[in-house]
Protein backbone atom coordinates (compact mmCIF):
# COMPACT_ATOMS: atom_id res chain seq x y z
CA UNK A 1 0.00 0.00 0.00
CA UNK A 2 1.10 3.57 -0.66
CA UNK A 3 2.02 5.33 2.58
CA UNK A 4 0.51 8.81 3.00
CA UNK A 5 1.16 11.69 5.38
CA UNK A 6 -1.48 14.42 5.84
CA UNK A 7 -0.25 17.84 6.99
CA UNK A 8 -2.72 20.57 7.99
CA UNK A 9 -3.18 22.71 11.08
CA UNK A 10 -7.00 22.39 10.86
CA UNK A 11 -8.58 19.25 12.35
CA UNK A 12 -11.55 19.44 9.97
CA UNK A 13 -9.31 19.58 6.90
CA UNK A 14 -7.36 16.53 8.01
CA UNK A 15 -10.60 14.68 8.69
CA UNK A 16 -11.96 15.56 5.23
CA UNK A 17 -8.84 14.21 3.56
CA UNK A 18 -8.96 11.01 5.61
CA UNK A 19 -12.55 10.45 4.47
CA UNK A 20 -11.67 11.07 0.82
CA UNK A 21 -8.84 8.56 0.93
CA UNK A 22 -10.99 6.03 2.74
CA UNK A 23 -13.86 6.30 0.25
CA UNK A 24 -12.04 6.93 -3.02
CA UNK A 25 -8.53 5.51 -2.65
CA UNK A 26 -8.58 2.64 -0.14
CA UNK A 27 -5.25 1.30 -1.47
CA UNK A 28 -3.54 4.21 0.31
CA UNK A 29 -2.53 3.92 3.94
CA UNK A 30 -2.51 7.10 6.03
CA UNK A 31 0.41 6.47 8.36
CA UNK A 32 0.55 9.85 10.08
CA UNK A 33 -0.74 13.40 10.47
CA UNK A 34 1.03 16.65 11.30
CA UNK A 35 -0.20 20.10 12.31
CA UNK A 36 2.78 22.14 11.09
CA UNK A 37 5.68 22.00 8.65
CA UNK A 38 8.33 21.24 11.24
CA UNK A 39 6.46 18.18 12.44
CA UNK A 40 5.91 17.16 8.82
CA UNK A 41 9.67 17.23 8.11
CA UNK A 42 10.28 14.81 10.97
CA UNK A 43 7.41 12.41 10.21
CA UNK A 44 8.09 12.30 6.46
CA UNK A 45 11.42 10.61 7.06
CA UNK A 46 10.49 8.58 10.15
CA UNK A 47 7.40 7.05 8.57
CA UNK A 48 8.93 6.35 5.13
CA UNK A 49 6.05 7.93 3.21
CA UNK A 50 5.61 8.05 -0.57
CA UNK A 51 2.98 10.80 -0.67
CA UNK A 52 2.30 13.94 1.38
CA UNK A 53 -0.70 16.26 1.20
CA UNK A 54 0.61 19.53 2.61
CA UNK A 55 -1.32 22.69 3.51
CA UNK A 56 0.52 25.92 2.65
CA UNK A 57 -0.36 28.24 5.52
CA UNK A 58 0.61 26.68 8.84
CA UNK A 59 2.33 27.86 12.03
CA UNK A 60 6.04 27.44 12.79
CA UNK A 61 7.05 26.28 9.30
CA UNK A 62 4.78 26.79 6.27
CA UNK A 63 4.02 24.14 3.66
CA UNK A 64 6.33 25.35 0.90
CA UNK A 65 9.31 25.67 3.23
CA UNK A 66 8.65 22.23 4.69
CA UNK A 67 8.27 20.73 1.21
CA UNK A 68 11.60 22.18 0.14
CA UNK A 69 13.33 20.72 3.20
CA UNK A 70 11.71 17.30 2.75
CA UNK A 71 12.62 17.06 -0.94
CA UNK A 72 16.24 17.99 -0.20
CA UNK A 73 16.45 14.93 2.03
CA UNK A 74 14.31 12.62 -0.08
CA UNK A 75 13.50 13.82 -3.65
CA UNK A 76 11.44 10.68 -4.33
CA UNK A 77 8.59 11.76 -2.04
CA UNK A 78 5.58 13.11 -3.91
CA UNK A 79 4.08 16.24 -2.33
CA UNK A 80 0.71 17.77 -3.18
CA UNK A 81 0.06 21.28 -1.88
CA UNK A 82 -3.40 22.26 -0.59
CA UNK A 83 -4.64 25.78 0.06
CA UNK A 84 -7.85 27.69 0.76
CA UNK A 85 -6.47 30.64 -1.18
CA UNK A 86 -6.84 30.66 -4.97
CA UNK A 87 -3.44 32.26 -5.49
CA UNK A 88 -1.74 31.47 -8.80
CA UNK A 89 1.68 32.26 -7.31
CA UNK A 90 1.31 29.30 -4.94
CA UNK A 91 0.57 26.92 -7.80
CA UNK A 92 3.46 28.35 -9.79
CA UNK A 93 5.85 27.89 -6.87
CA UNK A 94 4.64 24.31 -6.43
CA UNK A 95 5.34 23.52 -10.10
CA UNK A 96 8.74 25.24 -10.01
CA UNK A 97 9.71 23.25 -6.91
CA UNK A 98 8.86 19.99 -8.64
CA UNK A 99 5.87 19.22 -6.45
CA UNK A 100 3.20 16.83 -7.71
CA UNK A 101 0.24 19.18 -7.77
CA UNK A 102 -1.92 21.83 -6.16
CA UNK A 103 -5.46 21.39 -4.77
CA UNK A 104 -7.72 24.28 -3.88
CA UNK A 105 -9.88 24.00 -0.74
CA UNK A 106 -12.62 23.03 -0.36
CA UNK A 107 -11.27 20.11 -2.34
CA UNK A 108 -13.72 18.76 -4.90
CA UNK A 109 -13.94 15.01 -5.33
CA UNK A 110 -13.28 15.08 -9.07
CA UNK A 111 -10.18 17.28 -8.62
CA UNK A 112 -8.92 15.00 -5.85
CA UNK A 113 -9.42 11.87 -7.96
CA UNK A 114 -7.90 13.33 -11.13
CA UNK A 115 -4.73 14.49 -9.43
CA UNK A 116 -4.30 11.58 -7.02
CA UNK A 117 -4.93 8.90 -9.65
CA UNK A 118 -2.14 10.26 -11.82
CA UNK A 119 0.27 10.72 -8.92
CA UNK A 120 -0.43 7.21 -7.64
CA UNK A 121 0.19 5.82 -11.12
CA UNK A 122 3.55 7.59 -11.14
CA UNK A 123 4.43 6.20 -7.71
CA UNK A 124 3.41 2.64 -8.66
CA UNK A 125 5.42 2.81 -11.87
CA UNK A 126 8.47 4.22 -10.15
CA UNK A 127 8.28 1.52 -7.48
CA UNK A 128 7.97 -1.17 -10.14
CA UNK A 129 10.84 0.20 -12.22
CA UNK A 130 13.07 0.69 -9.19
CA UNK A 131 12.58 -2.93 -8.26
CA UNK A 132 13.89 -3.87 -11.70
CA UNK A 133 16.76 -1.36 -11.34
CA UNK A 134 15.58 0.75 -14.25
CA UNK A 135 15.45 4.49 -14.43
CA UNK A 136 11.95 5.81 -13.72
CA UNK A 137 10.09 7.92 -16.26
CA UNK A 138 7.91 10.94 -15.62
CA UNK A 139 4.15 10.60 -15.88
CA UNK A 140 3.02 13.87 -17.36
CA UNK A 141 3.23 17.62 -17.22
CA UNK A 142 0.80 19.72 -15.24
CA UNK A 143 -0.54 23.13 -16.12
CA UNK A 144 -0.66 25.83 -13.48
CA UNK A 145 -4.21 24.99 -12.43
CA UNK A 146 -3.37 21.28 -11.98
CA UNK A 147 -5.55 20.19 -14.89
CA UNK A 148 -3.73 17.32 -16.58
CA UNK A 149 -3.08 17.76 -20.27
CA UNK A 150 -2.84 14.84 -22.64
CA UNK A 151 0.57 15.24 -24.27
CA UNK A 152 -0.51 14.74 -27.86
CA UNK A 153 0.12 16.47 -31.14
CA UNK A 154 -2.48 18.32 -33.19
CA UNK A 155 -3.51 15.31 -35.28
CA UNK A 156 -4.15 13.05 -32.31
CA UNK A 157 -5.99 15.89 -30.56
CA UNK A 158 -8.40 16.02 -33.49
CA UNK A 159 -8.85 12.26 -33.33
CA UNK A 160 -9.72 12.52 -29.63
CA UNK A 161 -12.38 15.10 -30.54
CA UNK A 162 -13.76 12.63 -33.11
CA UNK A 163 -13.74 9.84 -30.53
CA UNK A 164 -15.75 11.97 -28.10
CA UNK A 165 -18.21 12.88 -30.84
CA UNK A 166 -18.67 9.18 -31.68
CA UNK A 167 -19.19 8.38 -28.00
CA UNK A 168 -21.93 11.01 -27.78
CA UNK A 169 -23.87 9.79 -30.82
CA UNK A 170 -23.07 6.08 -30.41
CA UNK A 171 -21.29 5.63 -33.76
CA UNK A 172 -19.49 2.36 -33.00
CA UNK A 173 -17.83 1.97 -36.44
CA UNK A 174 -16.29 5.44 -36.35
CA UNK A 175 -15.37 4.92 -32.73
CA UNK A 176 -13.43 1.72 -33.40
CA UNK A 177 -11.58 3.24 -36.36
CA UNK A 178 -10.60 6.39 -34.46
CA UNK A 179 -9.42 4.49 -31.37
CA UNK A 180 -7.29 2.25 -33.59
CA UNK A 181 -5.82 5.26 -35.43
CA UNK A 182 -5.14 7.11 -32.17
CA UNK A 183 -3.31 4.14 -30.70
CA UNK A 184 -1.15 3.77 -33.82
CA UNK A 185 -0.08 7.41 -33.47
CA UNK A 186 0.71 6.88 -29.81
CA UNK A 187 2.76 3.76 -30.56
CA UNK A 188 4.94 5.78 -32.95
CA UNK A 189 5.26 8.69 -30.54
CA UNK A 190 5.82 6.74 -27.31
CA UNK A 191 8.46 4.10 -27.79
CA UNK A 192 8.00 1.99 -24.64
CA UNK A 193 5.12 0.39 -22.77
CA UNK A 194 5.56 2.63 -19.71
CA UNK A 195 5.04 5.80 -21.74
CA UNK A 196 2.09 4.23 -23.54
CA UNK A 197 0.44 3.32 -20.25
CA UNK A 198 0.95 6.83 -18.99
CA UNK A 199 -0.75 8.50 -21.96
CA UNK A 200 -3.58 5.94 -21.92
CA UNK A 201 -4.21 6.69 -18.25
CA UNK A 202 -4.24 10.43 -18.96
CA UNK A 203 -6.74 9.80 -21.75
CA UNK A 204 -8.96 7.84 -19.34
CA UNK A 205 -8.78 10.68 -16.79
CA UNK A 206 -9.65 13.24 -19.47
CA UNK A 207 -12.55 11.08 -20.68
CA UNK A 208 -13.93 10.84 -17.14
CA UNK A 209 -13.81 14.63 -16.86
CA UNK A 210 -15.61 14.98 -20.19
CA UNK A 211 -18.43 12.51 -19.57
CA UNK A 212 -18.48 11.66 -15.86
CA UNK A 213 -17.69 8.42 -14.05
CA UNK A 214 -19.36 5.02 -13.90
CA UNK A 215 -18.13 2.99 -10.95
CA UNK A 216 -18.11 -0.36 -12.73
CA UNK A 217 -16.16 1.00 -15.72
CA UNK A 218 -13.98 3.86 -14.45
CA UNK A 219 -13.27 2.90 -10.87
CA UNK A 220 -9.94 4.60 -10.16
CA UNK A 221 -8.30 1.64 -8.44
CA UNK A 222 -9.38 -0.92 -11.03
CA UNK A 223 -8.25 1.24 -13.94
CA UNK A 224 -4.94 2.01 -12.28
CA UNK A 225 -4.22 -1.62 -11.45
CA UNK A 226 -5.37 -2.90 -14.84
CA UNK A 227 -3.36 -0.45 -16.93
CA UNK A 228 -0.30 -0.88 -14.75
CA UNK A 229 -0.38 -4.67 -15.21
CA UNK A 230 0.00 -4.66 -19.02
CA UNK A 231 3.36 -5.67 -20.50
CA UNK A 232 2.51 -5.53 -24.22
CA UNK A 233 1.02 -2.72 -26.28
CA UNK A 234 -1.35 -5.13 -28.08
CA UNK A 235 -3.03 -6.03 -24.79
CA UNK A 236 -3.20 -2.38 -23.76
CA UNK A 237 -4.87 -1.49 -27.08
CA UNK A 238 -7.47 -4.26 -26.68
CA UNK A 239 -8.26 -3.01 -23.19
CA UNK A 240 -8.54 0.62 -24.34
CA UNK A 241 -10.84 -0.33 -27.21
CA UNK A 242 -13.05 -2.34 -24.88
CA UNK A 243 -13.04 0.48 -22.31
CA UNK A 244 -14.16 3.08 -24.89
CA UNK A 245 -16.88 0.81 -26.30
CA UNK A 246 -18.25 0.12 -22.82
CA UNK A 247 -18.12 3.83 -22.08
CA UNK A 248 -20.03 4.68 -25.27
CA UNK A 249 -22.69 2.05 -24.57
CA UNK A 250 -23.13 3.31 -21.03
CA UNK A 251 -23.29 6.94 -22.19
CA UNK A 252 -26.11 6.06 -24.59
CA UNK A 253 -27.99 4.13 -21.92
CA UNK A 254 -27.49 6.73 -19.22
CA UNK A 255 -28.29 9.60 -21.57
CA UNK A 256 -31.67 8.14 -22.49
CA UNK A 257 -32.42 7.60 -18.82
CA UNK A 258 -31.34 11.16 -18.03
CA UNK A 259 -33.66 12.59 -20.71
CA UNK A 260 -36.61 10.71 -19.23
CA UNK A 261 -35.76 11.96 -15.75
CA UNK A 262 -35.26 15.53 -17.00
CA UNK A 263 -38.68 15.59 -18.66
CA UNK A 264 -40.32 14.17 -15.53
CA UNK A 265 -38.49 16.71 -13.34
CA UNK A 266 -39.58 19.64 -15.52
CA UNK A 267 -43.21 18.47 -15.70
CA UNK A 268 -43.44 18.07 -11.91
CA UNK A 269 -41.63 21.29 -10.93
CA UNK A 270 -42.66 24.92 -10.59
CA UNK A 271 -42.16 26.21 -14.16
CA UNK A 272 -41.22 29.68 -12.95
CA UNK A 273 -38.16 28.30 -11.19
CA UNK A 274 -36.86 25.94 -13.85
CA UNK A 275 -33.62 26.71 -15.67
CA UNK A 276 -31.09 24.57 -17.54
CA UNK A 277 -28.61 25.07 -14.69
CA UNK A 278 -31.09 24.00 -12.00
CA UNK A 279 -32.10 20.85 -13.88
CA UNK A 280 -28.48 19.95 -14.70
CA UNK A 281 -27.57 20.30 -11.03
CA UNK A 282 -30.46 18.03 -10.06
CA UNK A 283 -29.21 15.43 -12.57
CA UNK A 284 -25.58 15.82 -11.36
CA UNK A 285 -24.27 16.74 -14.82
CA UNK A 286 -22.99 19.94 -16.39
CA UNK A 287 -25.42 22.35 -18.17
CA UNK A 288 -23.55 22.16 -21.52
CA UNK A 289 -23.61 18.37 -21.43
CA UNK A 290 -27.33 18.30 -20.60
CA UNK A 291 -28.06 20.76 -23.37
CA UNK A 292 -26.12 18.67 -25.86
CA UNK A 293 -27.55 15.25 -25.07
CA UNK A 294 -31.10 16.62 -24.75
CA UNK A 295 -30.95 18.03 -28.28
CA UNK A 296 -29.25 14.95 -29.70
CA UNK A 297 -31.64 12.41 -28.19
CA UNK A 298 -34.96 14.27 -28.14
CA UNK A 299 -34.60 16.29 -31.34
CA UNK A 300 -35.48 19.53 -29.55
CA UNK A 301 -33.44 21.94 -27.47
CA UNK A 302 -33.98 22.08 -23.72
CA UNK A 303 -35.16 25.71 -23.83
CA UNK A 304 -37.68 24.87 -26.57
CA UNK A 305 -38.95 21.91 -24.55
CA UNK A 306 -39.32 24.08 -21.45
CA UNK A 307 -41.21 26.65 -23.51
CA UNK A 308 -43.55 23.93 -24.78
CA UNK A 309 -44.27 22.80 -21.22
CA UNK A 310 -44.91 26.37 -20.09
CA UNK A 311 -47.20 27.12 -23.01
CA UNK A 312 -49.26 23.97 -22.43
CA UNK A 313 -49.65 24.99 -18.79
CA UNK A 314 -50.53 28.52 -19.91
CA UNK A 315 -53.35 27.17 -22.10
CA UNK A 316 -54.74 25.23 -19.13
CA UNK A 317 -54.56 28.25 -16.82
CA UNK A 318 -56.13 30.60 -19.38
CA UNK A 319 -59.01 28.22 -20.00
CA UNK A 320 -59.69 27.14 -16.42
CA UNK A 321 -58.83 30.06 -14.09
CA UNK A 322 -59.61 33.73 -13.66
CA UNK A 323 -55.99 34.78 -13.27
CA UNK A 324 -55.00 37.70 -15.47
CA UNK A 325 -52.64 37.20 -18.41
CA UNK A 326 -49.93 39.07 -16.48
CA UNK A 327 -50.39 36.82 -13.44
CA UNK A 328 -50.26 33.65 -15.54
CA UNK A 329 -47.11 34.87 -17.25
CA UNK A 330 -45.40 35.46 -13.90
CA UNK A 331 -46.58 32.06 -12.62
CA UNK A 332 -44.79 30.48 -15.58
CA UNK A 333 -41.55 32.44 -15.21
CA UNK A 334 -42.19 35.39 -17.54
CA UNK A 335 -41.74 38.70 -15.73
CA UNK A 336 -42.41 40.67 -18.94
CA UNK A 337 -46.10 40.37 -19.96
CA UNK A 338 -45.35 41.49 -23.50
CA UNK A 339 -42.72 38.79 -23.96
CA UNK A 340 -45.08 36.14 -22.54
CA UNK A 341 -47.83 37.18 -24.99
CA UNK A 342 -45.34 37.13 -27.89
CA UNK A 343 -44.11 33.61 -27.05
CA UNK A 344 -47.67 32.37 -26.51
CA UNK A 345 -48.78 33.69 -29.90
CA UNK A 346 -45.76 32.11 -31.62
CA UNK A 347 -46.65 28.79 -30.00
CA UNK A 348 -50.46 28.79 -30.50
CA UNK A 349 -51.07 31.31 -33.28
CA UNK A 350 -53.28 33.50 -31.10
CA UNK A 351 -52.80 35.94 -28.22
CA UNK A 352 -53.48 34.81 -24.64
CA UNK A 353 -56.58 37.02 -24.53
CA UNK A 354 -58.01 35.59 -27.73
CA UNK A 355 -57.24 32.05 -26.59
CA UNK A 356 -59.13 32.70 -23.39
CA UNK A 357 -62.16 34.04 -25.28
CA UNK A 358 -62.08 31.08 -27.70
CA UNK A 359 -62.34 28.77 -24.68
CA UNK A 360 -65.33 30.49 -23.15
CA UNK A 361 -63.51 32.70 -20.62
CA UNK A 362 -64.06 36.44 -20.72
Amino acid sequence: MIRVLIVDDEDLSRYALRKMFSLLLPNCLIVGEAENGKEAERLALELDVSLILMDIRMPIVDGLEASRAILEKNPNINIIITSAHDDFSYAQKAVNMGLSGYLLKPIREKDFLSLLTSVLFKIENNNSINQNKKRPSLLCNQSENTTFNINVNISSSKIIESIYKSIRIGDIQDLDNNVKYLFLIWEKEYKNIISLKEVVLEFVIHTRKEFGTFNDITDSINVLDTVNAFSYSEDLFKWLKDFINKYSNRIQYESKDIISRVKKYVMESDPSKITLEIVADAMHISPPYLSRIFKNLSGIGFVDFLTQVRMEQAKILLASTNHSVNEIGKMLGYSDPGYFSKIFKEFTGVTPGNYRRMNGKV
